[in-house]
């Protein structure tokens, strides 16, 4: 939800925190260096991406995954990369999907994240491998 009453963003970033601590109980059967990249990977995008820059919470993922893919990650994250593209998406795939088995995010926005990640996944790595190459003229919304 974007924020209409005061903004906290203290009380954000706590249950933000408490989320990605369920998280990574619910990712404790996996080697502790893949459990840090997915939990680096969706905290950047939940505090860095929405909660700091569009004073959004988790709950909005459906309407910025698009954008942030697209563009803000192939411009400002330097380690973007095609397959940087596929591991982060694959972080926000299991984290969406551990908040819908813990009754954090409905089940149709889980559905809704995945059909937009199937429809875009090839888009997104294209504009990303197109701003790689540095061709002049990268526009985002022309993938």
């Amino acid at each position: 939800m974007y924020f209409k009453e005061p903004f906290d963003k203290e009380k954000i970033e706590k249950q933000h925190e408490e989320l990605l601590n369920i998280f990574k109980e619910d990712l404790s059967n996996l080697s502790d260096k893949t459990i840090k990249k997915h939990v680096q990977n969706v905290d950047f995008f939940i505090n860095e991406y929405l909660l700091n820059r569009n004073n959004a919470n988790y709950e909005e993922v459906n309407n910025e995954v698009d954008l942030f893919f697209r563009d803000f990650f192939i411009r400002k994250c330097m380690w973007s990369s095609p397959n940087s593209i596929k591991e982060t998406v694959a972080s926000f795939k299991k984290f969406y999907k551990s908040m819908m088995n813990h009754d954090k995010f409905k089940k149709d926005d889980y559905e809704c994240l995945c059909d937009t990640i199937k429809d875009e996944m090839k888009s997104w790595q294209e504009s990303c491998d197109y701003y790689d190459s540095g061709k002049p003229n990268w526009d985002p919304f022309k993938f």
